[in-house]
């Protein structure tokens, strides 16, 4: 089985390539995210994850953005955010630099602190 997404990363476009991850309803105010990226092609890339947040009534556009996380190698990072609302989801921004490349990655499921 495999774990994770792979995703081409092109290689020029700042960002290159922008996808929406689904809305999940928040399990308290608070979380921490966990973004493992286990494989590349080749290095020169970069992947900024922004977390965003709204109310279930709200319109995508009007989503509010908590803060971004920013990977640029293997390896595993963490960020918390604060202040959700009654949903959160990840936006996924991925640049590349000189040639086309790949990464292989997972985003954990939120870690949520107690209200």
């Amino acid at each position: 089985m495999l774990i994770g997404q792979t995703v081409f990363v092109p290689a020029s476009g700042d960002p290159g390539a922008v996808y929406d991850g689904p809305w999940m309803p928040r399990q308290g105010n608070d979380f921490t995210c966990v973004l493992e990226v286990m494989r590349q092609s080749s290095s020169g890339w970069s992947l900024a994850v922004d977390v965003e947040t709204k109310n279930a009534e709200d319109s995508d556009a009007a989503a509010t953005n908590l803060g971004t996380l920013t990977v640029s190698a293997v390896g595993t990072s963490t960020q918390a955010f604060a202040d959700c609302l009654e949903l959160v989801r990840y936006k996924y921004s991925f640049s590349g630099n000189g040639t086309d490349r790949w990464i292989h990655f997972r985003m954990n499921p939120p870690i949520w602190q107690p209200n």
